[in-house]
């Protein structure tokens, strides 16, 4: 029996970013392209059955969350990370990213400085300095082959204008699944500086290696100084259909960023909403979920065995379906690898310099795509740079 996850459907010609738009990002239209966080996999079919079911229907009217919205997620917070929360403290908002930049206009004001930890993903960066807050970079460092949080750099730059720190977990592009203790030490730090957390948790249901543990499940104090953001959208390849939701059990916290919400109008939906969320936050999510994680492993494992002996290093990812691969040993600069990337290999990956500084000569893989076709872009990869192993 074919495995669901080996099906090659090509998605040129649905005005997808990933394929439809390279020209515009990478001055070519003929890449294989391994960057945008979305699948090359087939959104689960209990769920398109259940989407194609509600588009049968000729009204598409206006929608809101229902009763099942707000259950569901009680459901999946418990059901996948061992979290009880109360669907009181839900609120719907349009995208993460949105979520985000909300929580930054709601718990700071211009001049207030918020904490980011790059690498990270893009965003993070704007939504701190769109909203003209000042941008804190807490780097992370890289010690016994994975990203580590710099808890004596973090402490040295809080002041007294520090309010917020944005948490990716897990985190993107680095995959690291954040630790018990890690986020046990990282709250006490905040709380110490009555800081707030806002932690973007999308690419939770993709651990690999380590269990995620939301922040906010440690302890009710820890819960009060965190704001908590997720959606279906990674775990179901489901990015175009753009929603998520935020978990906040600080009423103060809640009443501020609904009030953003609300000014910005981010809580409007889509008709799909209901539909996505009673059909993905369930069992059968799960056990699709499951297969899902199994053929990621199997793509990682890939991706090592290739680069075996190559000077080309993977970083090991705890979680995501994103992979860094570090190309600090191949003697050309960072631009000149990008332009091999693009030219020779003819392959998109996303550039580390715009995770922050500390992605130089990095490059950010997607490998959840057919094992046949991540086996292509591998091969071009390492031709392109003559396989440079340790031994030639």
């Amino acid at each position: 029996m074919p495995n669901q996850f080996d099906s090659v459907v090509s998605r040129i010609g649905t005005n997808c970013i990933k394929y439809d738009f390279l020209e515009d990002y990478f001055g070519r239209s003929d890449l294989q392209p391994l960057w945008v966080a979305d699948m090359d996999f087939q959104t689960p079919p209990f769920l398109t059955n259940a989407l194609q079911q509600r588009i049968s229907h000729p009204f598409y009217g206006y929608t809101k969350p229902n009763k099942n919205f707000y259950d569901s997620i009680v459901f999946w917070m418990k059901a996948q990370h061992n979290w009880q929360i109360n669907s009181q403290d839900i609120l719907h908002c349009t995208s993460v990213v949105a979520s985000l930049s909300a929580c930054v206009e709601a718990l700071t004001k211009k001049g207030d400085e918020v904490i980011v930890q790059p690498p990270i993903y893009p965003p993070f960066f704007s939504v701190v300095t769109n909203n003209k807050r000042k941008l804190i970079t807490n780097t992370l460092k890289f010690e016994d082959g994975m990203y580590q949080i710099d808890f004596k750099d973090l402490e040295s730059k809080i002041t007294k204008k520090t309010k917020l720190l944005l948490l990716c977990s897990p985190h993107n592009p680095t995959g690291r699944v954040w630790s018990k203790k890690e986020l046990s030490k990282l709250a006490k730090i905040c709380h110490k500086h009555n800081i707030a957390i806002v932690s973007d948790e999308i690419h939770a249901d993709l651990c690999l290696h380590e269990k995620h543990i939301p922040i906010a499940s440690l302890s009710k104090k820890i819960a009060n100084q965190t704001i908590t953001l997720n959606s279906p959208g990674k775990s179901f390849n489901l990015a175009g259909i753009t929603d998520s939701y935020v978990i906040c059990s600080n009423e103060i916290y809640k009443e501020k960023i609904k009030k953003v919400l609300q000014k910005r109008v981010l809580y409007e939906t889509n008709i799909f909403v209901n539909t996505i969320y009673e059909n993905a936050y369930t069992q059968e999510g799960i056990l699709w979920l499951e297969e899902l994680k199994h053929y990621l492993l199997q793509n990682q494992k890939i991706v090592f065995e290739h680069f075996e002996s190559s000077m080309i290093k993977p970083l090991f990812a705890q979680s995501t379906y994103l992979m860094l691969l570090d190309f600090a040993q191949i003697n050309l600069t960072h631009k000149q690898i990008k332009e091999k990337l693009i030219n020779e290999a003819k392959v998109a990956l996303n550039d580390g310099i715009a995770f922050g500084k500390s992605g130089h000569k990095l490059f950010r893989l997607n490998i959840a795509l057919p094992k046949q076709e991540l086996e292509i872009a591998l091969k071009k990869i390492s031709d392109t740079f003559g396989y440079n192993t340790k031994n030639k």
